[in-house]
């Protein structure tokens, strides 16, 4: 059995709906919640975080943490903490730009090809015509490349849509950086914005079942979630202590 993983929650720091990630975030424009970056808890993580020491403490450092689906809640409930009862999974990207717009919040996105950045910028600014977007940029660049776009366009929110645990590698050099930006990890987010992808229905994605939604889309992530059958041994073996 590994040593417990410590979340420090006592602090404001786990979002287990939309409308305490909206408030974190307000909180962080506001200067009264620390800027870091956000570590989604799903399956494919808390495995990784199990096997994976840097990737366990990249997550432990995180300033927001974010509840991503029915793998989280399971293993809170083994544990038997309280704080994970009737949930909803936290859509964060939304959240954000939403805010984003709402404020009129500067923004800067690294995320998929080279030629898709225009039109994501073109279909985000239809859609959120508020926001400041400093720059849509592809995310096949260097860490080091990212930083000095970030040095050049100053930005409250920075989107990764890296993929794992690419972006959250990125994320904790970059806030080494940039301490006052908020740098949000969300994935395949933007390929959704993009058409690449659908998202499931809403009342799929309450019951739970997204993951079923994914896999009927795209079979081949079959070998995929094969191998997060790990995920039940994970879970037995992986205490969380909430602080």
């Amino acid at each position: 059995m590994r040593s417990p993983i410590k979340f420090d929650v006592s602090a404001g720091y786990f979002a287990t709906e939309n409308s305490i990630a909206k408030g974190m975030l307000i909180s962080f424009l506001n200067g009264e919640h620390p800027a870091g970056y956000s570590v989604a808890l799903n399956a494919e993580k808390i495995i990784r975080m199990y096997y994976d020491d840097n990737f366990r403490n990249l997550v432990q450092n995180a300033k927001l943490l974010i509840y991503d689906g029915v793998a989280c809640k399971l293993w809170m409930r083994w544990w038997r903490n309280d704080l994970i009862s009737n949930i909803k999974k936290t859509d964060l990207p939304n959240v954000a730009l939403e805010l984003a717009n709402e404020k009129f919040v500067s923004v800067g996105i690294f995320t998929g090809r080279d030629q898709n950045k225009e039109v994501l910028k073109d279909r985000l600014l239809a859609e959120f015509g508020g926001i400041r977007f400093a720059f849509v940029d592809h995310g096949y660049q260097s860490v080091e490349e990212m930083n000095q776009k970030l040095q050049k366009e100053q930005v409250q929110f920075c989107f990764l849509g890296l993929g794992s645990p690419r972006q959250e590698e990125a994320a904790a050099y970059l806030i080494g950086k940039h301490r006052n930006t908020m740098f949000l990890c969300v994935g395949g987010a933007f390929d959704i914005k993009l058409g690449i992808k659908k998202r499931a229905p809403q009342f799929i994605i309450d019951s739970n079942f997204e993951w079923l939604y994914r896999l009927l889309q795209d079979p081949r992530r079959l070998p995929r979630y094969a191998k997060i059958m790990k995920l039940f041994y994970v879970i037995c073996n992986f205490p969380v202590k909430l602080r």
